[in-house]
């Protein structure tokens, strides 16, 4: 609710950079086990809710503006946009208090490993080699090979591999 109000007073960019620097530290979604995901979402459809109600709530409301006053004469002033923005922000919080927050994440919690990213390499074949014989020691290492190319073209793997040919394999590991 506060970054609602807050986000009516002050240009939206610079709350979600204020407000998400102390939500980041908080110890409540640390406490909860909850990713801060569960914590930054529901502010930030807050303070985009609440924004709608003034005149720099968002850029959005100041482009308008300028718009209108260019085609009309006359642009917004600054709480003509607040009715049927404190009415859509209203019916907003009210949907993330009773519906939003079931429909956050749950299974990632902060202790959550992370995982390296894949990562694909292209090797050469330094002598000709079987298929058979190469398969075992790609899967030791943790390596899955995607293709096979010879000359530019793909190739099917099965029929044996010569030197030159460049295998397209991906892993986790930074080889």
């Amino acid at each position: 609710m506060t970054p609602a109000i807050l986000s009516a007073a002050v240009l939206l960019g610079a709350l979600v950079l204020f407000v998400s620097e102390r939500v980041r530290h908080d110890l409540v979604a640390r406490q909860a086990k909850r990713p801060p995901a569960a914590t930054l979402m529901p502010l930030a459809f807050a303070t985009i809710l609440g924004g709608m109600t003034t005149l720099i709530g968002t850029p959005a409301n100041l482009i308008l503006s300028s718009v209108r006053a260019k085609e009309l004469g006359t642009g917004f002033g600054f709480f003509q946009m607040a009715p049927v923005g404190v009415a859509v922000s209203a019916v907003g919080l009210l949907y993330l208090v009773l519906v939003g927050w079931r429909l956050l994440p749950v299974g990632q919690g902060m202790d959550r490993p992370v995982r390296p990213p894949w990562r694909v390499y292209e090797l050469t074949a330094p002598a000709a080699v079987s298929l058979a014989g190469l398969l075992p020691r790609l899967r030791t290492a943790a390596v899955w090979l995607l293709a096979v190319f010879r000359e530019g073209h793909r190739i099917r793997p099965e029929t044996g591999l010569e030197a030159g040919d460049r295998l397209l394999v991906v892993s986790r590991r930074q080889q």
